[in-house]
């Protein structure tokens, strides 16, 4: 990618950054499994993201917004 091409902009939209961490603190808050032999939840797996998307999210899991 050339140096023109790079954005500071987030690809990742709010609702879906919002979406993914009330997720994962509904995770965190998990004291033990009523059935730890499930698979993946199919009602999560609608929160598909591309590539750049998933950059982003690390990238906002390491260093935050500011």
């Amino acid at each position: 990618m050339e140096p023109e091409e790079i954005s500071d902009q987030l690809t990742i939209s709010p609702e879906q950054a919002f979406y993914i961490i009330v997720m994962a603190r509904e995770f965190d808050e998990q004291i033990e499994s009523t059935n730890p032999d499930s698979g993946s939840n199919p009602a999560d797996d609608s929160e598909a993201l591309n590539v750049d998307e998933q950059l982003d999210l690390i990238a906002l899991t390491w260093l935050g917004r500011g």
